[in-house]
């Protein structure tokens, strides 16, 4: 099947998400322009940018960066389809979404909806609100309250930011795991006095690996146009970061209370969410809802390996969609130099064996960085690291 990829693309974020659907479109025949205040981004040194654009800082000027959108689709002959890639840039297209569909086509959803979903506090809330299961979660008032706040959760337990846009946002401290009363104490004296916005979340044991993933698509009227699940193998930071190595599995009953879910609240657009599984209960329980396409989307791609959820929203808003789309299922995507690193550490705690470790590249079809048809991005990355480890090696032997 041909398909019309006339219209361009322009991506919101120059990060590695950037760079995952910098590739995927310009692999698959669109012309892309990568757009945001980085420059130096992965996502610009990728052979498939066509052009940068350079944008005012988004959570310090979303005026200029309005502006410079504005500006850049009056002057295209065809409407770009915009991919926003981050909770700030998802949130400035559905605020602005009046201004920017006469110049650009996209799919996001409600601003009302999306406030909600970024934010840590109402993620939960709406969750509560249309019985997906989460974590028991408490925001304390004062210190005072951290005693009623243990008593129904329990320890160990997690001191949290409320809200994505933190102080203590990329650092150690966004999510804090405290295993006893005192600690939570000192530990929350501590941080409010940097973010007062903390809240107090159940602890759910267990691997890393019984992170789940649920990925999809849902047109403008809410209906699911592909949809994936998976899993986490490793991640990086252990405990709560990013996904360092995932594989795409079938699980129909996640699948359908996610798409109930998203129904239920009419979401549209790409959407990637985390939850994990809690033995004691019986049942997964969501941990995070990011309402864009997730950095670790190309962990799922369809059985023919033609279309992945970057390339659903673009032919969604350009023309008709193909009508039976299977996963690729047992699929694995990693971020190599993270897992790389981690990996040993899991080891070193007891939680992974070298023969699981080698036996888990079983299944890797794609990495993050490196591409033998786009190498300039890890050029990039890994000078970089080589940078650090020179800098690192500097220090320990006091070389000036």
């Amino acid at each position: 099947m041909k398909f019309d990829l006339s219209a361009p693309a322009v991506v919101l974020h120059s990060g590695l998400g950037g760079l995952t659907v910098v590739r995927s479109l310009g692999h698959f025949g669109v012309t892309v322009t990568c757009a945001d205040s980085d420059l130096s981004g992965y996502a610009m040194k990728s052979k498939y940018c066509s052009e940068r654009l350079l944008l005012p800082d988004i959570e310090a000027d979303e005026d200029g960066v309005l502006e410079v959108l504005l500006q850049y689709g009056k002057n295209q002959s065809i409407r770009p389809v915009l991919y926003p890639l981050t909770d700030q840039y998802v949130l400035f297209v559905a605020k602005f979404r009046k201004q920017l569909e006469k110049y650009f086509i996209f799919n996001v959803a409600t601003y009302t909806v999306l406030e909600r979903l970024v934010n840590k506090l109402g993620m939960f809330e709406i969750s509560e609100e249309h019985n997906l299961p989460a974590p028991i979660t408490k925001i304390p008032k004062s210190v005072e309250d951290l005693d009623a706040i243990v008593k129904d959760i329990g320890l160990p337990c997690l001191l949290k930011t409320a809200y994505s846009h933190s102080p203590l946002k990329n650092t150690k401290n966004f999510m804090t795991k405290v295993s006893s009363l005192n600690e939570l104490k000192e530990t929350y004296q501590r941080l409010s006095a940097i973010d007062p916005n903390l809240m107090v979340q159940e602890y759910i044991s267990g691997e890393d690996n019984n992170i789940h993933i649920f990925a999809g698509y849902f047109d403008n009227e809410s209906n699911p146009k592909l949809v994936f699940t998976g899993r986490k193998i490793r991640q990086a930071p252990m405990n709560y970061g990013a996904g360092s190595m995932c594989e795409c599995l079938e699980n129909k009953a996640l699948e359908k209370i996610m798409v109930d879910f998203c129904q239920s609240i009419k979401f549209t657009g790409n959407i990637d969410v985390g939850l994990k599984w809690d033995a004691a209960k019986g049942y997964c329980k969501v941990l995070d809802i990011n309402p864009r396409l997730g950095m670790n989307h190309r962990t799922f791609i369809t059985e023919d390996k033609k279309l992945d959820l970057a390339r659903i929203l673009y032919l969604d808003m350009t023309q008709d969609l193909p009508e039976t789309l299977l996963p690729r299922l047992g699929r694995k995507w990693m971020i190599e130099d993270a897992d790389l690193i981690i990996a040993p550490k899991y080891i070193k705690e007891n939680r992974l064996t070298y023969k699981e470790w080698f036996s888990s590249y079983k299944g890797l079809e794609e990495v993050a960085f490196f591409s033998i048809r786009d190498w300039r991005p890890w050029l990039f990355i890994y000078g970089k690291r080589m940078e650090q480890v020179f800098y690192s090696l500097r220090n320990k032997l006091k070389i000036r």
